[in-house]
């Protein structure tokens, strides 16, 4: 879109913090619609595990993962040095912003909001045919 190849694009991670700065105008904010829609924080992105692991197996993964993401909240200067290795956008005024619309307090607890998300996800998935009929239902862990 920026070398003027497309009349219209989906922009995804950094880009949606700096479509402007770039000279490109938004349309629609999908994000934007399905908080909206589902009255809920769209569902970025998730943790997926086999329902056949061992008994505690994801609630271990889940404390391991909750752990590590306390650590990195703490030492940012550590967790930027890592950021920087696969970011696409290296100013600090657009990594963290991005950081903090991926993760946060969600990220952490789905609680009430991020449970409901992921209902109405699932629901919409399974009314598309995306998710078969016979699938088991989501559970949530942790």
């Amino acid at each position: 879109m920026l070398r003027g190849e497309a009349d219209l694009g989906v922009l995804i991670h950094e880009g949606r913090l700096t479509y402007e700065r770039d000279g490109l105008s938004l349309v629609e904010d999908l994000g934007a619609s399905f908080e909206r829609l589902a009255d809920a924080p769209i569902p970025l992105g998730g943790i997926l595990a086999s329902a056949d692991l061992p008994e505690g197996t994801a609630e271990t993964v889940t404390a391991v993962l909750r752990d590590s993401i306390a650590y990195g909240w703490s030492h940012r200067d550590e967790a930027l040095a890592t950021i920087r290795r696969y970011a696409q956008e290296m100013d600090e005024d657009v990594i963290w912003p991005y950081v903090e619309l991926y993760v946060n307090e969600h990220t952490v607890d789905l609680g009430d909001d991020g449970a409901r998300a992921l209902a109405v996800l699932e629901q919409t998935a399974r009314a598309a045919g995306v998710v078969g009929a016979g699938a088991a239902p989501l559970r949530i862990v942790g």
